[in-house]
């Protein structure tokens, strides 16, 4: 009977948790505030979100220049140069695995920019979603009710 309660008032518990719902624009291409910002501070987000029985649902709009983290295929890239992100790149890959998969954050990108800077879809990481363009994602999310978080 205390177990059947218990887990009555585990169920009206999480009927009450807020469900916040957050847009980033990221648009950063610096490696360190892609970093800090990003990589560390969402997970951070999210997770002081979950310990107060409050979810995230989080989407990121990238254009600007942080499509470059969002490459797994460097030698096929604008980016095939750039010695800094070759170095860093498997441990950006996990770290963005880690975000999708435990977070479950969504990651669109900007297809108008994309075809800008020559980047085709097949170099991207598969677990991310190209859309139109950044604009008509970020108001289309903004207009779902989502707060608009800027990491530039």
């Amino acid at each position: 009977m205390r177990i059947l309660i218990l887990i009555l008032l585990l169920n009206v518990t999480l009927l009450f948790a807020d469900s916040k719902k957050i847009m980033i624009d990221l648009t950063t291409g610096d490696t360190k505030t892609f970093q800090s910002r990003f990589l560390s501070g969402v997970p951070n987000m999210i997770d002081y979100f979950e310990e107060n029985n409050d979810t995230a649902k989080t989407v990121v709009v990238i254009h600007g220049d942080a499509y470059k983290f969002f490459i797994k295929n460097l030698q096929d890239s604008p980016y095939k140069d750039n010695k800094e992100l070759h170095n860093l790149q498997d441990t950006l890959r996990k770290q963005l695995d880690v975000l999708t998969k435990k977070y479950s954050v969504s990651l669109e990108i900007c297809s108008i920019g994309m075809k800008k800077r020559n980047i085709h879809t097949d170099v991207l990481y598969k677990f991310i979603t190209p859309i139109h363009s950044a604009m008509t994602g970020l108001a289309s999310w903004q207009n779902q009710g989502y707060a608009f978080l800027p990491i530039d």
